[in-house]
Order: structure tokens, then sequence, then C-alpha cells
């Protein structure tokens, strides 16, 4: 099934609770364009294209030259995110039910926070009830790792130009980065040797969004613990930006079905019998997978600097 974005799927949702929730989350600028695709069962196995076959023009009488591509074969788990949100009931009879709902607010507001770090630096290795962030898949040594500098200096212009060509073509790119290196892109456009590229177009909410070079930069807020999602934490205190493009066959996120349907569901569980709070409860059945290796690029080493050519 072809894969579609939080906002496609809040323009079918009826169900107030759970819209309530799905807009919070559309707060999130990376929410608004990762693509949700989904899959039946616990994840999925797929290929990611390795190597492409050999093919070439022939002469009038001559044989077609045959070949196969290869395939590198995968697989994606998904993960069980969510949460609980309990409610003392005296708060609610002195407050009323708007105190829930502030809670109820207040956790789908961490769950975007954290689904966002996770996107970045989730390492299923250190924990697996963590899927594999753009970070873990895309580590040194790989061919979609391009350095910005030998060990550490300011973000150059050729070497970002280089990571957008880096990216498989055919669909809209994506720059994911922190706020701060929007800030030394946004600045460089002022100056006279590095011009030209930045300027600015409206989102779906009519918000302005910063654009290089056809490609929109997106950048995650802090975590869920107030820490800085995308920093200056790398060697030699550096930090990595990434470039991306989404789609069923590019990079992609994927969810299962709870409770009977795809997606994020949230229902009210009513005052518990072990204790006197109300409860809901929203889930929601997720990871992200890497279809294609060229779908993502990650650029290191990267200062806190002005830019330079």
């Amino acid at each position: 099934m072809a894969s579609t974005t939080l906002l496609e799927q809040m323009k079918q949702t009826a169900d107030p609770k759970k819209l309530f929730v799905m807009q919070e989350l559309a707060v999130s600028e990376m929410f608004q364009v990762i693509p949700q695709k989904n899959v039946e069962g616990g994840g999925e196995f797929f290929d990611r294209e390795d190597e492409l076959p050999d093919v070439d023009f022939r002469g009038i009488n001559e044989g077609q030259d045959d070949s196969t591509g290869t395939l590198d074969p995968q697989s994606q788990a998904l993960k069980l995110f969510g949460g609980d949100v309990k409610t003392d009931v005296g708060k609610i009879d002195m407050y009323g039910p708007g105190h829930h709902q502030t809670q109820v607010e207040m956790k789908a507001r961490a769950m975007r926070m954290r689904y966002e770090d996770v996107f970045i630096n989730g390492d299923a290795d250190a924990n697996p009830r963590q899927f594999n962030g753009l970070r873990k898949l895309l580590t040194p040594g790989s061919s979609q790792v391009i350095s910005n500098h030998a060990s550490a200096g300011p973000l150059s212009k050729m070497a970002l130009d280089e990571a957008l060509d880096a990216v498989q073509p055919g669909a809209r790119k994506f720059i994911i980065c922190s706020k701060s290196i929007r800030r030394i892109i946004t600045n460089a456009s002022l100056s006279p040797t590095l011009a030209g590229n930045v300027y600015y177009e409206k989102d779906d909410f009519g918000i302005q969004r910063t654009m290089y070079a056809d490609a929109m930069i997106i950048c995650p807020d802090v975590n869920n613990q107030k820490g800085q999602i995308i920093d200056y934490n790398e060697a030699n205190t550096t930090t990595s930006l990434y470039v991306v493009t989404f789609g069923d066959a590019l990079l992609s996120g994927i969810q299962g079905r709870a409770n009977g349907e795809f997606g994020l569901t949230i229902y009210d569980l009513g005052e518990s019998h072990l204790a006197p709070y109300r409860l809901t409860r929203i889930r929601w059945h997720l990871a992200m997978t890497l279809y294609h290796s060229r779908a993502a690029v990650r650029l290191r080493n990267i200062t806190n600097a002005a830019a330079v050519a």
C-alpha cells in the first residue's frame, strides 16, 4: 500500500480523540513530511538494491545481453510506541475533564519529541526496543557518508551540494539538521560568495519553510528530556546533517495494526479498578525503513562556524 503522511491520515480521521493527538504530533516539521507505510504482521522483509544489471545496445541479428541485478535482503521489525495517561480522578473532580485532556496533550508532545530523537539517534543494538535512526544507519565508511572536512571544519557549500547530489533523484529532497546549522545556511545566503541558493516557501499550515537548492530544511525539536536531538556532540565537537528523500521505495516510516487498525490508536479505558485514576492508552506500532541505499546521505565533521564556499 502507498505511504501516507500524518497530515494525509488526519484527513481520514473521524475520531476526535485520535485527531487531537495527531494534531499535536503534526506540529513537528518531520512528522509533516515522513510517510508511513502500512505493513501486516510484526514488520517486513525487503530487498535493498545493491548493484544494477548490465545493459547495452545491440546490433541487428545479435542477441540481447542478459544479466541480473544484485539485491541485499533486509528486514525491519515494528516497534511498540506510545504510553498510558493516568490522571487521579480527584484532580478531575477538582479541575474538570480538561485536566485529563491536558495530560493527554502532554503525552502526545512527548511522543513527538521522542520519535524525532529516535528517527535520528535510535540504536537498536543499544536498546532493542528502538529502531535504528539515521545516525546508526549511516556510519563513517559508508558510501553515503560524506566528510565535510577531514576532521572538523565549517560547513562547506561544495560539500553540502555534494551531499544533495548523492541522494537518489526523482523525489523531493529534505535537509534534516539542527536549528544551529539552519542559521548557518541562512546566514551564508547573505554572503556575496555564497548567496543564491536559499529561499522560502509556505507549507500546508501557511508556515514559512527554509529551502536550499529545492531541498526543504527541517529541524527536529529538542527531545522529550529537553536535550538537543542533533548537536555538536560528535568527534572533535562536530555535528552532522542528513539529506533524505522519502517514498515507498526510498526512505519511509512503516506502521502496523494496533487495536485492529493501522497507525496510531487512542482509547479511553475509564477509571481503573486498581486505583482511582482515569486511564487513556495511546499505541502506535512503527519503525523506519531505508529501502534504497541512496535515499539518505550524512554529511559529517561540521563545526559551529560560518559556512565557507
